[in-house]
């Protein structure tokens, strides 16, 4: 994947002249980039959803914690299915060259915005519910 992506960089800067080869590679490249963002992804929410394990096993016998906390885990499933969902839709091919429009570019920005606000979101709705929690294990220590 590297020798793709160094191909990729030097053509673009017009250090290299593209081999006959270029168009194949450069789309093997941006196959193994989906895969390898999807990847990170996944294992981003992981973290994210052993925080929300964690926090489910703590807001037991309490009544708005354990509300706050489906909504929180509701609102995390949504933001990690739109990532996901949201890469493939703001480009659909793997042909380089394919999708440079303005229309392209917009998606790409906005998924990107999207992203990083259903990142943040659930980090924050996270810590009221668990900042409640630790507070009541203080007490019972």
């Amino acid at each position: 994947m590297s020798a793709a992506m160094y191909e990729l960089l030097a053509v673009s800067v017009g250090r290299e002249q593209p081999t006959p080869a270029f168009l194949q590679r450069g789309s093997y490249y941006l196959k193994c980039q989906f895969a390898s963002t999807v990847l990170f992804w996944t294992c981003l929410w992981s973290v994210k959803a052993s925080f929300l394990a964690f926090f489910f096993q703590l807001t037991k016998r309490l009544t708005w914690p354990r509300r706050a906390w489906w909504a929180v885990t509701v609102i995390t499933a949504l933001a990690f299915a739109g990532s996901v969902i949201s890469y493939p839709l703001s480009c659909t091919s793997f042909t380089i060259g394919k999708c440079t429009s303005s229309h392209h570019c917009t998606l790409v920005a906005n998924r990107f915005r999207g992203m990083f606000v259903s990142g943040e979101c659930p980090d924050v709705l996270d810590q009221p519910p668990g900042e409640h929690c630790s507070r009541r294990l203080d007490r019972s220590l």
